[in-house]
């Protein structure tokens, strides 16, 4: 089951001590978090349009890396803050750039 970062103080430790790693769709920020487990968080401003399309990409981010967590090191905190660059694309697009910014933060061992 996919863990969740849910309380502001661990958001903003992930942006204040985590590795953040840039693209055309999302910030990856990742904090190693020493409980032996991943956790998630997904941020989608208003900037990227109406809720229909922040849910989705809500959505997408969170499927593609449910996809790739089971090649992931363990022990992590990764909050991924989507681009209105990314409003309209399909997973696959999305799962390779995930699957790209996890690889840059050593987070991916897989090919």
């Amino acid at each position: 089951m996919l863990s969740r970062l849910t309380l502001n103080r661990d958001f903003q430790q992930v942006y204040q001590r985590g590795i953040l790693v840039q693209n055309y769709y999302f910030n990856l920020y990742s904090y190693e978090n020493g409980l032996g487990e991943n956790r998630l968080g997904i941020i989608a401003s208003k900037k990227i349009g109406t809720a229909v399309k922040r849910n989705r990409a809500k959505r997408l981010l969170r499927e593609a890396y449910r996809l790739l967590e089971k090649n992931c090191r363990k022990g992590f905190d990764l909050v991924i803050s989507a681009k209105s660059t990314l409003v309209g694309k399909k997973l696959p697009e999305i799962l390779e750039a995930v699957k790209n910014n996890l690889r840059k933060n050593q987070i991916y061992f897989n090919n």
